[in-house]
């Protein structure tokens, strides 16, 4: 697509092309928000444009920067989803008091990172930003600042705002986006830089003044430095565990509450320091999957600058959410794709061209997770749930019926009855009610066909969106929500294998068939989404920046 804004006049389809031309320029440089090159432009343009497609939204700007300079030129508020009764959502915002309030507290945070909304469930949302700033940072900032405005910058400063008033500010702003919950991925309770604490967190006890009424879970995750050792292992995850005795690390992991949502996940928390590095993604994406799903109020995830755990969690629940049919019902796997790359790593300030000079992968590493979050534990399409629930009842209850029937027969038929065959024959029958929807699908993506309903081509909507009214910041309801480097590069099958490909050899995905909001969702949807983005990603990914093997 060309950098242009999207308007009704002027809308192209998301191509190959487009996301290699952003995965290259990306590997080579860092966003900034004032930046005037093309692709960053571009990439902006595009983002928008994907997101009207399913949400009514509105934008901020931030292009001087006004608020934050690794943040996207234009913030993204997303209002309601285009596909749901419009009457169910508030009108959330009034986005001059939003900014104000934005421009207020974001010193608060880490980089001046502060907590933006960039998913979209049932009105509530995930939310992103970094951790809290310490003393030395606001000071520094503070003289920074200073600086800069002795050469005309308008700079607002922060002179008469000590910690505490920055810390109510913040809360004021989470609190505007009914954020309840906090999951903090840091292994440290603060941030210590040559003896020196650099950035605080919510989790620290006496930071509970401001932060003490929110559901605040300690989720410690590696660092990115840790992702070297997934290149060294030849981008293999499943036998990488994380040194928790370095001494740096003091963070525990607090389990999540078991009542509601989260008891059904059957998760061992007490061995948290014994899971591999799969493991343990899997089991905090499922957690921030079940709050997205189940409860009423929204959720802010950070790490430490938010710019490297923070987009590889963002990434994943957005793209499993997205091949569950739930949000972006419009994008196809390819258009999805660009926006989780475009927005949730580019357009936050991930720094790729350093992360790959120390060979730190967590870019990679996000869609490599992919073939590991296939399975129904990390499904939350309402649709398949329901249904799930009613066979199993049915099962249960075909189960219950056969063993009164057995027992019957056997009170019939005596000794005639062979109690070894009857064993085997239930045996099988559980068997088959036990079989993974994925034992039906090939392994290799390519074999999976795709209805001819997907013929037709799926391009951007050209309808435009009418102004919004948005009142005053408030929120009231919530119950009703019902390598180059490397000298060589191969293309990469859905399945990881290398193979030789065809990269024109994209199936077209229909808007239909990407919606999934029948009353009916089939597992083999899911899967064959997620191969399908994941086979597109590897085969770019292999074209413009290339994997770094070991041997």
């Amino acid at each position: 697509m060309s950098g242009d804004v999207l308007n009704s006049e002027c809308v192209e389809r998301i191509s190959m092309k487009d996301v290699e031309d952003l995965l290259d320029y990306f590997s080579k440089n860092g966003y900034k928000s004032n930046s005037t090159d093309a692709v960053p432009i571009a990439c902006m343009s595009n983002t928008i444009g994907l997101m009207k497609l399913d949400y009514t939204l509105f934008t901020i700007k931030n292009s001087n920067p006004e608020l934050c300079n690794h943040y996207p030129s234009e913030l993204i508020f997303l209002e309601s989803p285009k596909n749901d009764n419009p009457t169910i959502y508030e009108n959330l915002y009034n986005s001059e008091q939003l900014k104000s309030l934005i421009t207020n507290s974001r010193y608060a945070r880490c980089r001046a990172r502060f907590p933006m909304p960039v998913i979209m469930y049932k009105g509530k949302y995930l939310l992103r930003s970094s951790t809290l700033a310490g003393p030395l940072e606001l000071n520094a900032r503070h003289i920074y600042d200073t600086i800069k405005s002795v050469f005309g910058y308008e700079v607002k400063h922060i002179t008469d705002m000590d910690i505490y008033r920055l810390r109510s500010l913040d809360v004021e702003l989470l609190e505007s986006y009914n954020v309840m919950n906090i999951v903090d991925l840091m292994v440290e309770k603060k941030k210590i830089k040559y003896n020196v604490s650099v950035t605080s967190s919510e989790k620290v006890t006496e930071e509970y003044g401001h932060y003490g009424h929110f559901n605040l879970l300690s989720l410690p995750y590696p660092g990115c430095e840790f992702f070297s050792e997934f290149r060294l292992n030849n981008y293999e995850a499943e036998d990488l565990q994380f040194d928790w005795e370095q001494p740096f690390i003091d963070a525990e992991l607090v389990p999540p509450q078991q009542d509601g949502p989260l008891a059904q996940l059957n998760i061992r928390w007490e061995n948290y320091r014994k899971w591999n590095l799969v493991e343990m993604t899997q089991n905090y994406l499922k957690v921030l999957l079940k709050y997205m799903h189940e409860r009423k109020d929204s959720t802010l995830i950070h790490c430490i600058s938010g710019w490297d755990r923070t987009p590889m969690f963002v990434s994943l629940v957005r793209i499993s959410m997205w091949a569950d049919g739930v949000i972006h019902h419009s994008l196809s796997p390819l258009e999805m794709l660009y926006l989780t790359v475009a927005y949730d790593w580019f357009l936050f300030g991930h720094d790729l061209p350093n992360r790959r000079s120390k060979n730190e992968e967590i870019f990679y590493f996000c869609f490599y997770m992919l073939k590991h979050i296939e399975d129904e534990e990390f499904c939350i399409n309402p649709n398949y749930i329901k249904n799930k629930q009613l066979l199993n009842r049915a099962s249960d209850h075909a189960e219950n019926k056969e063993k009164f029937d057995t027992v019957d027969s056997k009170d019939q038929l005596g000794s005639s009855l062979s109690l070894n065959s009857n064993a085997s024959s239930v045996s099988v029958r559980s068997q088959e009610r036990n079989a993974s929807p994925n034992e039906s699908l090939s392994d290799d993506f390519e074999h999976l066909s795709v209805p001819d309903v997907c013929k037709e081509e799926n391009r951007f909507q050209t309808r435009g969106t009418s102004p919004v009214n948005m009142p005053a910041i408030k929120r009231t309801r919530t119950d009703s929500m019902s390598s180059t480097n490397s000298g060589t590069w191969a293309i990469i099958s859905g399945t990881g294998s290398l193979r030789s490909s065809d990269l024109n050899s994209e199936k077209s995905w229909s808007t239909e068939h990407c919606r999934n909001v029948g009353e009916e969702f089939k597992l083999e949807t899911r899967v064959r989404k997620l191969r399908e983005l994941r086979r597109l990603m590897q085969n770019a990914y292999g074209k413009t920046i290339g994997l770094k093997f070991v041997n």
